[in-house]
């Protein structure tokens, strides 16, 4: 595999409060490499581009763009960031329970399962980071 092969990154977030859930989907054109057990995956939607390096032991998840942040996952771990809008930023933090990464040369999967806070309200997350059908 080459560094200049690109892949269709969709990531989709199903999110529960309060007995509700909403799913939310993004995609976009990015690259992967793999170097040991650490993905490295990159994509832009339009209104952000995204990196994502991924280990068994934690996932971080950089967004620059109309909204940006930076987040590290770790199984049994909180971590605390900002979420920036062109209005302001909120406070948030995740707690991670699960990291699951099923990596090969062609595609793969990452799946994140955290509650969110933001401000007095908990959310809980289940996403899915797939890529795959490499574009010629």
């Amino acid at each position: 595999m080459k560094n200049t092969d690109k892949y269709r990154v969709t990531v989709e977030n199903r999110q529960t409060a309060d007995n509700m859930t909403d799913t939310v989907t993004e995609s976009g054109i990015g690259s992967y490499r793999k170097s040991s057990d650490t993905c490295y995956i990159t994509y832009d939607t339009g209104a952000a581009k995204v990196f994502i390096k991924a280990s068994p032991e934690s996932v971080r998840i950089t967004r620059k763009g109309d909204s940006s942040a930076e987040t590290l996952y770790r199984p049994g771990k909180r971590a605390y960031f900002e979420y920036k809008t062109a209005y302001g930023s909120i406070a948030m933090s995740v707690f991670t329970k699960a990291i699951e990464i099923d990596a090969a040369e062609d595609g793969g999967s990452i799946r994140l399962i955290y509650s969110l806070n933001a401000g007095d309200e908990d959310m809980q997350n289940d996403v899915k980071i797939n890529w795959g059908v490499k574009l010629l």
